[in-house]
């Protein structure tokens, strides 16, 4: 199988670092959980990786994308705070051996789930089953997004652990003061950019479609947080469940009066004590 090389400045160094298997696995349901599928439809596809984009997608020298499952990344956690910036550390992970060597494979569907952007999400590991997502947050380098993650509740929840390990050790992206949690008073300026939020809740309302959870005294200005009924009968959840619980929320800020956070995946939602 041919091989691609990374280098850690142009990517096209043409030492062999890298091995790519497309293997069969989609991303199914919407909410990203992995589906495996029959190994030996697997079809082998290699490409150079010529850069990691913006947006934290692998660029193939192809053309095609691949955006890592389960993970995401934040603009501003470039260069800041003394952190190294996050796309620097994603080269030398990759070219420095950071995960064991003999090379990575990713695995996408069949046919493959797509981004908006036309990214597909893979799921990228060693052949020793040791998955970049992970080191990547491990190390600091990314944030989990429970929206793409493969696996049930169990893998996230052990993705959110390496993730707040990171955080309290301030490594990598969590140095930048800006990417770290923030208050629900703190959101002003911040609509349309994904945010962790703490806050404790002040009150739940619902209605046929939906429950509220409001973190300020004013429903109308004050930072919300909208779950689809469906999904906490799925999820096992009670809105009760929410009344006076301090939370900690994760996913894009929108405009309705006030900023909100719509829930997508129970797992957007964690408990803190």
């Amino acid at each position: 199988m041919p091989v691609m090389a990374i280098d850690g400045s142009s990517m096209r160094s043409g030492r062999p670092l890298l091995t790519v298997l497309l293997a069969s696995l989609w991303l199914a349901g919407g909410l990203g959980h992995a589906v495996a599928g029959d190994a030996e439809e697997a079809l082998p596809l290699a490409a150079d990786i010529e850069t990691v984009s913006a947006r934290g997608a692998l660029v193939l020298a192809d053309g095609d994308q691949l955006c890592l499952a389960g993970i995401w990344v934040p603009d501003v956690g470039r260069e800041r705070d003394g952190a190294a910036g996050w796309p620097s550390a994603w080269h030398a992970l990759l070219e420095d051996g950071g995960l064991e060597d003999g090379g990575f494979f990713y695995r996408v569907g069949q046919p493959a789930k797509r981004d908006r952007y036309g990214c597909r999400l893979a799921i990228v590991e060693t052949a020793e089953g040791l998955s970049l997502q992970q080191a990547l947050i491990e190390q600091g380098w990314a944030a989990v997004d429970p929206l793409s993650a493969p696996g049930g509740s169990d893998d996230i929840d052990a993705m959110l652990a390496l993730e707040s390990r990171a955080r309290q050790a301030g490594r990598g992206i969590w140095k930048d003061r800006q990417v770290r949690p923030k208050k629900a008073g703190e959101l002003n300026g911040l609509i349309g950019t994904r945010q962790l939020v703490e806050g404790r809740v002040l009150r739940v309302f619902s209605n046929d479609r939906h429950v509220y959870l409001n973190f300020g005294a004013d429903w109308r200005t004050d930072f919300t947080v909208r779950l689809d009924r469906k999904m906490i009968e799925a999820a096992a959840f009670n809105a009760a469940d929410f009344d006076g619980k301090l939370l900690r929320i994760r996913g894009v800020l929108e405009e309705a009066r006030g900023p909100l956070i719509a829930i997508q995946h129970p797992k957007q939602i964690e408990f803190l004590p």
